[in-house]
């Protein structure tokens, strides 16, 4: 019986989508669904998935959830391939969600034994199973992975499934998470690595700093840059700052340390502009950066290029040492202001007085008048005093 491709590619994708992923794992997610989508096309199966058209699905309340026998699973699986939808579909996903390991090892056997279902329903179904698995129960399926290593015969959905483990592992339980990885370093790459990062960063970037050294990284900067990265409150960047600073400090080699520092600091700035500015600046001002910090800092922070409050940062950095190369990053921030949201930028401008940054903007806005509005321009320049 001829199964959509749609249900396939849906449980793919939701597999991926319900645990943590960045932009490598969509990548992985997607390599998978190119490798069905061939091996749908040589059975005549159509692809009628459409992943521009949103849909909206029914979730069924957890409570409400039966735990289902295998034979049960093994039916509802059927239901699946028979009749793909939305709601035979979570009914399964659902089903699959309240087993314990073992139960779930065990449909992975029987799912994948059973010759009825054929090699891409019953891959998906081994796909989905092997998911919650990962997110689940994570060191088991760390422990299947290598008791079982033909469970997943495509290297790129290994890879995924292996890192969607050890990220759901080592928030809860980092030292086993390092254990495994010692005992089987050739199915983790870098990759993996920063994933675990990634995963413990935001919630503790000081457990996240030790585990750049107990992974072994071959660039520990590649690890900490994920932990720089992840800040993405106050309360985050001060525990970053704090465990960057500690780090740095261990660098013996003066180069090496520069230039990780440069790198770190101006990733650290990044996004500031989010936070109200107040709260900003009294966050600056407390973190006490020296002269060799604040430098790159403030080569970071060019991107507040939307809102009024890009000219309260354009006044801060004007107070903010040193002056000589501060006139170049308000250079660069207005002229990106003005590119972005030349409104705001000229409402600002108004409340200037005389001086190179209303200056600046009425300038830049000038050059950039449509050349159709000829008297348009001609007034603007009038009424700014530009010649």
């Amino acid at each position: 019986m001829r199964a959509s491709i749609t249900a396939t590619l849906l449980i793919i994708a939701v597999a991926a989508g319900l645990g943590w992923y960045n932009s490598r794992q969509l990548a992985d997610m997607e390599m998978t669904r190119h490798t069905l989508a061939q091996e749908a096309a040589e059975l005549g199966i159509p692809d009628d998935a459409d992943p521009a058209r949103p849909t909206k699905r029914k979730r069924f309340a957890r409570a409400a959830v039966p735990k289902l026998s295998s034979a049960e699973l093994i039916a509802l699986a059927e239901a699946v391939r028979d009749a793909p939808g939305d709601e035979n579909y979570l009914r399964l996903l659902d089903s699959l969600s309240v087993l314990g390991a073992e139960d779930l090892e065990n449909f992975l056997a029987e799912i994948g034994a059973d010759t009825r279902f054929g090699s891409v329903p019953g891959r998906m179904f081994v796909s989905e199973g092997i998911g919650v698995l990962a997110r689940n129960h994570p060191r088991a399926a760390l422990e299947l992975f290598v008791r079982n290593p033909k469970l997943i015969d495509n290297w790129w959905s290994r890879m995924s499934y292996v890192r969607t483990a050890l990220v759901s592992l080592v928030p809860s339980d980092p030292a086993s998470a390092i254990e495994w990885i010692g005992k089987y370093p050739e199915l983790v790459t870098a990759e993996e690595k920063r994933a675990m990062i990634s995963a413990v960063a935001p919630q503790d970037p000081l457990l996240a700093f030790r585990l750049v050294g107990d992974l072994k990284f071959e660039r520990a900067a590649s690890g900490v840059q994920e932990i720089v990265g992840s800040a993405g409150t106050l309360e985050v960047k001060s525990a970053v700052l704090a465990g960057l600073r500690e780090y740095l400090a261990g660098i013996p080699d003066d180069s090496t340390r520069n230039d990780e520092l440069r790198t770190c600091f101006r990733m650290l700035s990044q996004h500031l502009e989010r936070e109200d500015f107040n709260s900003a600046t009294r966050w600056i001002a407390d973190a006490n950066f020296n002269a060799l910090e604040l430098e790159p800092f403030l080569d970071g922070f060019i991107t507040v290029t939307v809102g009024v409050e890009t000219g309260h940062w354009i006044e801060w950095m004007r107070q903010t040492p040193p002056s000589e190369p501060t006139d170049s990053r308000i250079s660069n921030l207005i002229h990106q202001w003005v590119q972005n949201d030349y409104r705001s930028a000229a409402t600002w401008a108004a409340t200037q007085p005389p001086g190179k940054d209303r200056d600046s903007i009425w300038k830049i806005i000038n050059d950039q008048w449509p050349a159709h509005d000829s008297r348009g321009k001609a007034a603007f320049m009038k009424e700014h005093g530009i010649e």
